[in-house]
């Protein structure tokens, strides 16, 4: 009993109408589950927040209410930095980019992209991995990428001239 009731409050569900409703059909809609994020390392932040932009782009949320959904979904010390970056976004005017961009500058290191880098070109199969469990690593790799915000995505200088 103690694991199920736990298993609900990690995850909240929305529901996206597919289909508008006509005079003769009613709306189809689709119900998504997205966990809670309590912390973790770059990676789990990445993989969450794929996850949480599509839901943002489906609902079609503005800048306010997608920091209030996150602040929803968030747990912990990130909570309290969310916050802070959503009162000054509001401040600023940002748009929904900017501002959950400067959320993964918290959370991600400045040269981050050399890790995926690295992991992507070091990508080989295991021998108990089948050729869909490796397509599904690259693939969340490559999504990584598209993930990082804009300050992980550029070499330090100290190793560009490795290159």
């Amino acid at each position: 009993m103690g694991r199920k009731h736990q298993d609900e409050e990690e995850y909240i569900a929305y529901t996206i109408v597919t289909t508008p409703a006509t005079e003769h059909t009613p709306a189809d809609t689709a119900k998504i589950k997205i966990p809670k994020f309590y912390g973790g390392n770059t990676k789990d932040w990445l993989r969450w927040s794929m996850r949480f932009k599509s839901l943002t782009q489906r609902k079609g949320w503005t800048l306010e209410q997608a920091a209030l959904q996150l602040l929803i979904l968030l747990d912990g010390d990130l909570k309290i930095e969310v916050e802070d970056q959503a009162r000054q976004a509001a401040q600023e005017g940002l748009s929904f980019t900017q501002f959950y961009d400067s959320i993964g500058q918290l959370l991600v290191p400045l040269d981050y992209s050399e890790t995926l880098d690295e992991e992507l070109w070091n990508l080989t199969k295991r021998r108990n991995e089948s050729v869909q469990q490796v397509y599904r690593r690259l693939k969340e790799l490559v999504r990584m990428f598209a993930e990082l915000p804009v300050n992980a995505e550029s070499i330090p200088d100290v190793q560009q001239c490795r290159f």
